[in-house]
């Protein structure tokens, strides 16, 4: 988005600042991480900065993320898709989980404690990755059954290894600490809505949110 910068008024009265609509974008996306309870959200336009076809493969592939919702925020008209950054790839830069990579189905049968025993920090963080990615893939497909499904069981694997240790490494900071997956918990709760009562004809996925603050 193109922003202007500068000094904005009057001769007598001049202050440095900056408008435009992606000031505007960001500072709904700094509030949105507390709807989630995320640490770093990121637009699509971002998004496609850092995976695009532009760019190293190195800057494509640097970072780890997860696409958490689809959102039209309050006053906007356009749908954004929100993107959480859960850290770098640390080994070898490899792409970010999707449809490409081999997902075992017994995983999410595992329980999650059993399953999180002697495994790393990392390969943790991977299987939270490929079974969120799958959940959201089954989202968007309308199968909101196995998506209510995966989405809990992300959220099992957060709440049984430990406070936002998978995802961020370190306890939550977004006032009282919490076990579990905020974001994982906000899609499957509207996935079993949904079950019941399916969306139109059209939907896209997205949420109209009604509130600037969280």
């Amino acid at each position: 988005a193109k922003v202007l910068v500068g000094n904005i008024g009057a001769p007598n009265r001049m202050k440095y600042g900056v408008l435009g609509d992606g000031v505007n974008t960001a500072s709904r996306l700094e509030e949105t991480n507390k709807r989630y309870g995320t640490r770093l959200l990121i637009s699509d336009a971002t998004y496609k900065q850092i995976t695009g076809n532009s760019g190293s493969s190195l800057q494509r592939h640097l970072f780890k993320t997860r696409p958490l919702d689809r959102v039209v925020f309050k006053g906007k008209t356009r749908t954004t898709t929100l993107y959480e950054v859960c850290g770098f790839n640390e080994e070898d830069c490899s792409p970010t989980p999707g449809d490409s990579l081999v997902f075992d189905d017994r995983i999410s049968l595992q329980d999650p404690s059993a399953f999180a025993a002697g495994r790393s920090v990392q390969e943790l963080k991977d299987l939270v990755l490929r079974l969120h990615y799958r959940a959201w893939k089954q989202y968007l497909r309308r199968n909101f059954q196995e998506a209510a499904q995966l989405f809990q069981t992300v959220d099992d694997f957060q709440t049984r290894i430990g406070p936002r240790t998978v995802l961020s490494g370190r306890p939550d900071d977004f006032g009282d600490v919490f076990s579990g997956d905020r974001a994982a918990q906000l899609l499957a709760e509207r996935c079993r809505w949904f079950v019941g009562s399916p969306p139109p004809a059209g939907w896209n996925g997205a949420e109209v949110l009604h509130d600037k603050h969280f």
